[in-house]
């Protein structure tokens, strides 16, 4: 996950991950502020054991602030991370380890970014089911945070910068957190829940919850989207007050993460289990049924086709209507039949093994569709914007600006009124045969 570690023994070889995030926090100094950051991330991982593995990690972001003691302030603020993870099997579905992480806040040089270094020790524990795609990651963690001695003056620094740097007067802090994850096919959904609490103000101690997924294109790619909240409640930032760490208000993180040379662990040699016995076959399903009309007609000639994933068996129904499939494994299918001139049917089927199921699909007749086609307009052959009204059918519409109209409906009789403002309304009569086009040529008088 982003914060939380699911302690899973992983694939051997080396991994690159490259990922950009923002980050908005709001007016938190009540001067009309607004806060925005935006993060590059590039990191790699050696795992040259499956319980074994560390990692590199550059950060690079970029705050800009406005409002408050300035209209505009901006700053860049690096970080470096390295860490390694030891894991090893509990028993079951569970795993144990622990991770040791180094991290280097950028300063002012290079002998007081070293003074500052800092750690965090974790312990992992992890609940991953075989076969299942569903993980779950618990972590308890201790923070040790040098960064105040990253060099500059803190009584010299701006609200803004208080909150840009990350920086804590406050040494200690304890690291609980969740993390949950389910893979369904290429994607695997994400959540997790990570709080860093700071003895010296743990009300105001950095929370998160985030939530998204991976996609997998390929078992060497995967990429990553991921939505964070920070539900803490907010330090104070005067000159005066302690410096404390502050994280956004809501986040938003995309990243891809490429692996060479991966391969999964190797198995353990055992010796080969005696032979399975063989057994009894299922024994076989069968359908048949019938297609009719909605009246009990049987429709001769029908097109019956039934499938299961990937399997597909078609036949015609015969001269009374009748179809069969025999010889079938059980288990569920769909039936899909077609006839001319009628609407196609489905039906899901569960066949039990060695029983014989019957059913009968009526099809339902389709409606044959015509048109009226026609024109509006005066007897100078200019045309007329005009209304269109067939109350048997609950049509109203206009003609185009030319005065034209298409009008699709059923076989049948019918009664078109026309009307237009300024012009007199005419009633015509127009008589639609199956697939047939009925033509009004419809001349409106001006009103007198």
């Amino acid at each position: 996950m982003h914060e939380v570690p699911i302690g899973v023994q992983a694939r051997q070889g080396v991994a690159a991950r490259a990922g950009f995030s923002y980050g908005w926090t709001e007016a938190v100094l009540k001067m009309n502020d607004s806060h925005q950051r935006m993060q590059l991330d590039a990191s790699a991982s050696l795992t040259p054991l499956p319980w074994l593995s560390t990692s590199l990690r550059v950060l690079g972001r970029y705050d800009l602030h406005s409002g408050g003691d300035s209209d505009s302030d901006y700053g860049i603020v690096t970080g470096t991370h390295l860490g390694a993870r030891g894991l090893f099997p509990l028993g079951g579905d569970f795993q144990a380890g622990a991770e040791l992480e180094l991290w280097l806040p950028g300063g002012d040089s290079v002998g007081k970014a070293f003074s500052a270094l800092s750690s965090d020790l974790q312990l992992l524990l992890a609940y991953a089911p075989q076969g299942s795609g569903f993980q779950l990651g618990l972590m308890v963690g201790l923070r040790m945070d040098r960064s105040r001695y990253a060099g500059g003056e803190p009584e010299r620094f701006s609200a803004a910068d208080r909150l840009a740097l990350g920086v804590s007067d406050g040494m200690w802090a304890a690291k609980p957190g969740v993390a949950f994850a389910y893979r369904s096919g290429a994607v695997e959904w994400l959540a997790e829940w990570a709080y860093r609490m700071y003895f010296d103000y743990v009300a105001a101690s950095p929370m998160w919850v985030r939530a998204g997924a991976r996609y997998f294109p390929s078992d060497d790619l995967q990429l990553e989207l991921l939505f964070g909240v920070s539900p803490s409640k907010r330090p104070p930032l005067a000159q005066a007050d302690p410096l404390a760490v502050i994280e956004p208000r809501l986040w938003a993180g995309l990243a891809a993460t490429y692996a060479w040379g991966t391969g999964a662990p190797a198995p353990e040699v055992v010796a080969p289990p005696p032979p399975p016995r063989e057994p009894e076959p299922e024994p076989r399903a069968t359908l048949q049924g019938q297609v009719a009309a909605a009246g009990g007609a049987p429709l001769p000639g029908a097109s019956v086709a039934l499938t299961r994933e990937e399997a597909r068996l078609e036949q015609t129904a015969d001269a009374s209507g009748k179809f069969a499939f025999p010889d079938l494994e059980a288990g569920e299918y769909e039936l899909h039949v077609k006839a001319e001139g009628f609407e196609p049917a489905q039906r899901s089927v569960v066949l039990q093994p060695g029983a014989a199921a019957s059913l009968s699909v009526p099809l339902t007749q389709e409606l044959p569709i015509g048109q009226i086609r026609g024109t509006v307009r005066r007897f100078d052959g200019k045309p007329i914007l005009a209304r269109i009204v067939i109350s048997a059918l609950k049509i109203d519409q206009k003609t185009r600006p030319d005065g034209t109209f298409e009008i699709d409906v059923p076989p049948g009789d019918y009664s078109v009124v026309v009307s237009a403002d300024r012009f007199s309304r005419q009633t015509r009569t127009a008589h639609v045969e199956k697939r047939g086009v009925a033509i009004l040529i419809v001349e409106l008088e001006p009103n007198r």
